[in-house]
């Protein structure tokens, strides 16, 4: 059952990708080079106009505080430049300038208040990044005059005409260009490096929503094949076991098949949770698919005997038609894989002073009912290096029995087999019984470890956010997932569990 934050995106991106960052986390990627400004140069003075003068202007107070600035994203008319944004602050806050003799501040002559109205940046969501331009900044100045600015003008030998000059300097350039300098130059957030898995291709549509803003591919999308991470899946250890065969013939008989696999290493795993605004990723059914799609290459493998009564079986496990679905109880996404194996070989017989010959051929398959099959979970976990990956464990292994055809072409040579009885109960017996019980598990296990591997996919690295300036430091976090039948929304939610 999706959540209504789940609703209101794939209204706006249907079947395109997309990525959610919330106003308050944009505000802290984007206004962290502007807090380091601050933080430097509040308190910080520069000679003028040279290191001999005998003035110095700097800041001396600011009264901005991100929290309370109350950034704000505007999208523009519709019909502007695709992927343009603005990101504004809709508080006003002031920055005061002093100027002082040079070494004394004590010694002030005035100081200039930028009551600042508005901030407005313009911003471009494009490939794999955000980035800020151009910045506006709506204000208005006050100058304060110093109680003592006569006396100290006297001591530092300036005249009337020479403040005055000095306050348009400052009200006029100095102040208004440093602020806008400080504002202005926020690094570019680098969207790949959040998320991963998904890169967006050539310019992205941008959506206001929930207090955040929307990014959607609408110029196609691609995987990043870097971001699976194969090696970490672990080897699954499927139990596989041949049952009584049945005959229905000399020549023909079929071997059913036991499978078990171990229980859960993991303990259950919520499937839906609520997702908060803050960042989170859109992945419609496409994605999904191409996500899961493998490729799942088969398996060759070969057994044989030498002995007297020798025989050859050269087989193949093949794997197709993998579907993943959105409405299974038992994981995010069940990814339900179908396989089959089917080989052919043939049986000979080491003929004393003839040499040996060979007595029949066999074909086996488990194709014929239909296909066996695999069934996947895969869930997002947030794992404790801060990053979301689709974590696979297996469900299900179901295998359909073995029928086996088999031809005589040396009727001369069948009384060797008389100790089966038949033919074809020498051929199951003594061949597909031990290809099923020895030869196919490590294959099988080996092939069920790749496709497992192929869907551990590094979707967010929360490791490029500064986490405590989004959730409060009292929150754990944990990962959050929403689902229908079209489309998931993996983010993030805090728990104070």
């Amino acid at each position: 059952m999706s959540t209504r934050l789940h609703r209101l995106i794939a209204a706006k991106a249907n079947t395109d990708p997309a990525v959610l960052i919330s106003t308050r986390l944009l505000t802290d990627l984007l206004t962290r080079r502007l807090q380091a400004a601050l933080a430097k140069y509040v308190g910080f003075f520069q000679t003028y106009p040279d290191s001999a003068g005998v003035v110095q202007i700097g800041i001396t107070n600011c009264t901005y505080a991100p929290a309370s600035a109350g950034w704000n994203i505007v999208l523009p008319p519709a019909g502007a430049e695709g992927g343009q944004f603005f990101f504004e602050s809709t508080n006003p806050f002031s920055v005061q300038f002093s100027v002082t003799k040079t070494g004394d501040s004590s010694v002030d002559l005035f100081s200039i208040t930028l009551d600042i109205s508005k901030v407005s940046a313009s911003g471009v969501a494009s490939y794999r990044s955000l980035s800020i331009g151009d910045v506006n900044i709506d204000f208005s100045t006050t100058r304060i005059p110093a109680v003592n600015r006569t006396v100290n003008a006297a001591i530092l030998g300036l005249s009337e005409l020479d403040i005055a000059r000095l306050e348009g300097l400052v009200e006029g350039s100095v102040a208004p260009t440093a602020v806008n300098n400080i504002f202005s130059g926020s690094p570019s957030i680098d969207l790949h490096s959040l998320f991963p898995a998904v890169v967006f291709n050539g310019q992205a549509e941008v959506a206001a929503i929930v207090d955040g803003l929307l990014i959607i591919a609408r110029d196609g999308w691609h995987l990043d094949e870097a971001q699976r991470c194969h090696c970490a899946s672990p080897l699954p250890d499927a139990v596989i076991a041949p049952l009584s065969p049945t005959f229905d013939s000399d020549t023909a008989g079929t071997l059913p098949v036991q499978a078990k696999i171990p229980p859960p290493r993991n303990p259950p795993w919520p499937v839906e949770t609520n997702v908060a605004t803050d960042v989170a990723l859109y992945l419609p059914q496409s994605t999904i698919r191409e996500i899961t799609s493998g490729p799942y290459p088969a398996i060759n493998d070969f057994a044989n005997d030498n002995g007297f009564i020798g025989w050859m079986y050269d087989y193949t496990i093949g794997f197709f038609g993998a579907t993943p679905t959105l409405s299974d109880s038992r994981a995010t996404i069940v990814l339900s894989i179908d396989f089959y194996v089917t080989g052919s070989g043939s049986v000979s017989i080491d003929v004393p002073c003839i040499g040996r010959s060979t007595v029949g051929m066999l074909w086996a398959t488990n194709r014929v009912n239909g296909a066996s099959t695999i069934e996947i979970g895969i869930t997002p976990r947030l794992q404790p290096d801060g990053k979301i990956v689709l974590t696979p464990e297996i469900l299900s292994l179901q295998i359909e029995p073995f029928k086996v055809d088999c031809i005589v072409i040396a009727l001369s040579l069948l009384s060797y087999f008389g100790p089966w009885g038949t033919f074809s109960a020498f051929v199951i017996n003594e061949i597909i019984r031990r290809v099923i019980a020895h030869n196919l598990p490590p294959k099988l296990n080996s092939g069920l470890r790749d496709a497992m591997g192929k869907q551990m996919w590094t979707l967010l690295d929360l490791a490029k956010l500064d986490i405590n300036a989004v959730f409060d430091q009292v929150f754990r976090l944990r990962e959050a997932v929403s689902r229908d039948d079209d489309s998931l929304l993996i983010g993030l939610a805090p728990d104070r569990g």
